[in-house]
């Protein structure tokens, strides 16, 4: 099994933001970009100018590529924040004209947007989707308003249970670049 790691961090030069591997160097926060083969064997204190390219980036903006996609195929990130439309089944029982029981069937619901931060999770060692918006007043059907149900503000998934073969996700900004999107619409 290969993992994909790599970080993406904000450069101070100019705040652009740029991906690759992530080192720290006499207390200064750097992005190398160029592919693993291109990195001298030798400690990173022999590193050159010469070894691939390495930006200064700023500390707090540096973030671990969670090794997800956006539903546009756009990496997810630590960090990042994206929004969902959650489309809960509805069950309900198939009974005869006598109320004797013949199985099931559902209904998926238009369903609840619902926007999420993604964190690392220290404790458990796995990427966290907070929720941090629910539309207030659910989704409308038609006459009929569906409500938000019991989605809590602030609650911690396994960001895995939000990624699905529906891939409604999509990256709308990041908490470093979109702070607004951390509160309510």
């Amino acid at each position: 099994m290969n993992r994909i790691i790599k970080f993406r961090g904000k450069r101070i030069d100019n705040g652009e933001w740029v991906c690759g591997y992530y080192v720290i160097i006499d207390k200064k926060h750097y992005i190398f970009s160029g592919e693993m083969g291109d990195f001298p064997v030798h400690p990173v204190s022999h590193w050159t100018y010469k070894s691939p390219i390495r930006y200064e980036v700023y500390k707090e903006s540096v973030s671990q590529f969670t090794e997800l996609y956006d539903r546009n195929g756009k990496e997810i990130y630590e960090g990042d924040i994206f929004e969902k439309t959650s489309r809960p089944r509805i069950y309900r029982r198939i009974l005869d004209q006598d109320g004797v029981y013949k199985g099931e069937d559902y209904d998926v619901h238009p369903g609840v947007l619902i926007r999420f931060k993604v964190d690392w999770n220290c404790e458990d060692a796995y990427f966290d989707a907070q929720i941090i918006y629910v539309n207030p007043e659910g989704v409308k059907t038609g006459s009929t308003l569906v409500p938000r149900s019991t989605i809590e503000v602030g609650k911690l998934h396994p960001l895995s249970w939000y990624f699905n073969e529906n891939k409604s996700e999509e990256i709308i900004g990041n908490i470093h670049d979109n702070p607004e999107l951390l509160t309510a619409k």
